[in-house]
């Protein structure tokens, strides 16, 4: 398998896949499982079940650019806590090839990222960086 170099990848938001111009790096720390022990008396070794999914968590970040209407869809997001279901994270710089995606779990379920924060960052002898945060609510899925 071929490596894949990470500057050509993107994250891309709305309906349209647009890049979020500015962002530099994006950090998916995927699904994770609850364990329940369920050993019993008179064992040698624990048992376990498995319990609820967690989604896990997304981040991204690059640099404030302000004529980037989606960087400030996505701060309003995050104050009216509202969900989103079409954040793309490409692993090429082309819109449709492999990318992970919110999926849909069923014809009455989807998953979803909620942004959870947001932050600026400035110093005199730098641009001025943006940075989000995101918990994956269901599953994230990978598109080829």
């Amino acid at each position: 398998m071929a490596a894949i170099v990470g500057k050509n990848t993107m994250v891309t938001f709305g309906l349209h896949n647009r890049r979020i111009t500015g962002m530099g790096t994006w950090r998916l720390t995927g699904m994770s499982t609850d364990l329940i022990e369920v050993s019993e008396f008179c064992v040698d070794w624990k048992d376990w079940l498995c319990g609820l999914k967690d989604g896990g968590e997304v981040s991204f970040a690059g640099y404030l650019n302000r004529s980037c209407t989606s960087q400030f869809a996505l701060m309003d997001i995050n104050m009216n806590c509202q969900c989103v279901t079409s954040l793309r994270f490409h692993l090429s710089c082309v819109s449709t090839a492999a990318y992970f995606y919110p999926m849909s779990i069923t014809p009455f379920t989807n998953s979803c990222i909620r942004i959870t924060s947001w932050e600026v960052t400035s110093e005199k002898a730098g641009l001025v960086e943006l940075s989000f945060t995101g918990k994956v609510c269901g599953l994230m899925d990978y598109h080829l």
